[in-house]
């Protein structure tokens, strides 16, 4: 028997990703629900219990590509509240605030 629940109201679909080391090769980001149950990019440094959320919303990362030493690359159902639709973004580490840009968004 498999069952899921959901509070978000999606249930299916969804893998466990795997970690994507950072360009320290020591800690690395993954995604995992956050407290609210939608899946976001998270940074573990040490333990999972310690882990830095990424991401947040009312959307879901999908995917990790690639973690360079300044960029972090994703992409998300977030763009216009479609779930159906995916976009890539990009997401500046190594500095505060991160900044997040659309690299696709406005290609349709």
């Amino acid at each position: 028997e498999h069952i899921e629940e959901s509070r978000t109201g999606w249930a299916g679909g969804f893998f466990v990703s795997t970690p994507v080391f950072s360009y320290d090769a020591i800690s690395y980001y993954k995604i995992f629900s956050d407290k609210d149950g939608y899946k976001h990019i998270h940074y573990i440094k040490d333990t999972v219990e310690n882990a830095i959320q990424i991401t947040s919303g009312k959307w879901e990362a999908i995917n990790i590509f690639r973690v360079t030493q300044d960029s972090l690359f994703y992409s998300s159902n977030e763009f216009e509240g479609y779930p159906g639709r995916r976009n890539i973004y990009r997401i500046s580490i190594g500095s505060y605030p991160p900044s997040k840009k659309c690299i696709t968004c406005h290609l349709r």
